[in-house]
């Protein structure tokens, strides 16, 4: 059903016509665009990826506030995000607490920050956006997110 086209010519020039407004109305961003047609070659092989195992809204409908958890094996990584505008706090755990630092991966570049003795770390001030986390635990080994749009 989802492939099917209008047999009628008029009907056909109305969704063109639908389509080309909805795409001047609210185009998709061409990072956007990007970043999707970069994303199978952006995982490397040498990372165990961290799966979201669940996520919790503080807020309801446009709320300040998310918690992701995401999990590999024995490792965890949670991350509360808070949203001001167009910048994100971004303060999470490492568990175990090994880890010596958290990189946030971005396309415009990346930022790295310490985990303290009990596995904290935080980003401040983070421009919104498509971004990852990659920590490095102390079994060597390196843990990636999922790309998601913080």
């Amino acid at each position: 059903m989802g492939d099917e086209r209008p047999d009628d010519p008029e009907e056909m020039a109305t969704l063109r016509a639908l389509g080309a407004a909805i795409g001047e109305a609210d185009p998709v961003p061409d990072w956007l665009v990007a970043a999707a047609a970069a994303s199978p070659g952006l995982a490397r092989l040498d990372e165990e990826l961290l799966e979201l195992l669940d996520t919790a809204t503080a807020g309801v409908r446009g709320g300040d506030e998310d918690a992701l958890v995401f999990t590999a094996g024995d490792r965890t990584v949670e991350v509360r995000v808070e949203r001001r505008e167009e910048r994100r706090w971004l303060d999470g755990f490492v568990d175990p607490a090994d880890a010596a630092e958290v990189r946030l991966e971005r396309r415009a570049g990346s930022a790295t920050t310490a985990v303290d003795d009990v596995g904290h770390f935080e980003f401040a001030g983070v421009p919104a956006g498509l971004g990852r986390l990659l920590v490095v635990g102390g079994d060597g080994r390196t843990y990636a997110t999922t790309w998601i749009i913080w």
